[in-house]
């Protein structure tokens, strides 16, 4: 041993030493045993203690010994050198995330560099100050045990998060679903989307529409799904007015959901002869109305969406219009016009009429215009829910 260290491990020891099988796994890697019999004394107390003479000893203690908590490597040693242990040890998924601490006589910032890009957390300085190892080693161990802890959280809220999802998913199927007359497409951001989709039929042979957008998207979108599904569904089983739906609907988004959060919608309904169709579009993008002869009317947001303000009801909110035999109405969310190229350049409506006409004129489905979608956002990720609905009246 070096006789140049004067030091005594017990004073840099602050607590009674643990059990044995409590203590810390180190892992030393030095071709020096000067320098490993020094480090051994300093730790022997409060780690269990892990020797090797060179990288590819190092390695084989990994694979024999798991449940090393701390790496301390030297960087000059023979073939493989330090660097280029730790790049075979942070190559292993079992070893990536054990803290290593470099060790080096080295004065070169370069090399210093080097090793905290291949990943280890620290270096320390050749000769060895005992108080400052002991430093390094609490703190990073403790680091590494507070990274461990989160990841269980973590991964604990991702299993609670699936349930929840899982659930959700049920809950948003439902066999009062009937798509006559309907086609549609939704693509989420997450597993779950801020976007809804609602058809039924009244009694009275009325259908009934409802494209929903809740702010946001994801799983906080999602919740208040189930009640609006609830509520569309019951009134249109019995046979209430699309104004009875649409007041119940704000009172209850309003009262229910937290402040600032609200569901833009449109609501539709088709008279039983199919030749009237009445909407509300309460901030959502404009409706688009095509008809067999070519034309297409634009139906603009005429009420605020729903739960911001109940007692706020405009007197033309809800348009009727009269509808020729075949044509067509199509609804989609804010995240189809507002998904963006590489440039930074929204779809835009542009583009969204463009898309559907050729769709119309080829009688292709609605994929199609997910294709369009693709092909303008390039490798952008997608950044909202996607929906899109045409109703043929």
């Amino acid at each position: 041993m070096d006789t140049a260290y004067d030091y005594d491990p017990d004073a840099l020891v602050s607590s009674a030493p643990l059990p044995r099988a409590m203590r810390p796994r180190i892992l030393i890697v030095d071709d020096s045993p000067e320098v490993i019999c020094q480090i051994d004394a300093l730790l022997q107390a409060q780690y269990s203690i892990l020797v090797a003479n060179s990288g590819l000893r190092a390695l084989e203690i990994l694979e024999q010994a798991p449940g090393v908590d701390l790496i301390l490597l030297d960087v000059l040693m023979p073939d493989p050198d330090g660097f280029e242990t730790c790049r075979r040890i942070k190559a292993h998924p079992d070893w990536c995330q054990i803290p290593l601490i470099f060790l080096t006589a080295l004065d070169y910032e370069g090399h210093e560099v080097t090793g905290l890009s291949l990943g280890a957390v620290d270096y320390l300085a050749k000769p060895i100050v005992p108080a400052v190892l002991h430093a390094r080693l609490n703190t990073h161990l403790e680091l590494a045990r507070v990274r461990c802890a989160l990841q269980q959280h973590l991964n604990q809220l991702a299993e609670e998060r699936a349930l929840v999802e899982a659930c959700l998913m049920r809950l948003h199927t439902d066999r009062r679903f009937d798509a006559r007359y309907v086609r549609y497409f939704m693509q989420p951001v997450e597993r779950t989307s801020g976007d809804l989709c609602l058809v039924a039929w009244t009694p009275d042979d009325r259908q009934w529409v409802l494209v929903g957008d809740f702010t946001g998207h994801g799983l906080i979108a999602a919740l208040a799904g189930p009640l609006v599904k609830q509520i569309f569904y019951s009134h249109c089983a019995a046979g209430d007015a699309l104004e009875t739906l649409i007041a119940t609907l704000d009172t209850h988004l309003y009262e229910q959901l937290p402040t600032g959060r609200f569901m833009a919608a449109y609501l539709a309904e088709v008279s039983a002869d199919r030749q009237q169709l009445r909407l509300m579009n309460a901030s959502m993008p404009e409706g688009l109305l095509f008809m067999p002869s070519g034309a297409c009317e634009h139906l603009t947001s005429r009420a605020l969406a729903l739960g911001i303000a109940p007692e706020f009801a405009a007197p033309d909110r809800l348009q009727t219009l009269r509808v020729e035999p075949g044509a067509r109405l199509l609804l989609v969310s804010d995240g189809v016009l507002e998904t963006t190229a590489p440039d930074g350049e929204q779809f835009g409506l542009e583009r969204l009429l463009t898309s559907y006409q050729t769709l119309w004129q080829r009688g292709g489905s609605l994929h199609d215009m997910l294709a369009d979608l693709r092909y303008h956002r390039g490798r952008t990720a997608l950044e909202d829910d996607v929906l899109i609905l045409e109703l043929t009246l």
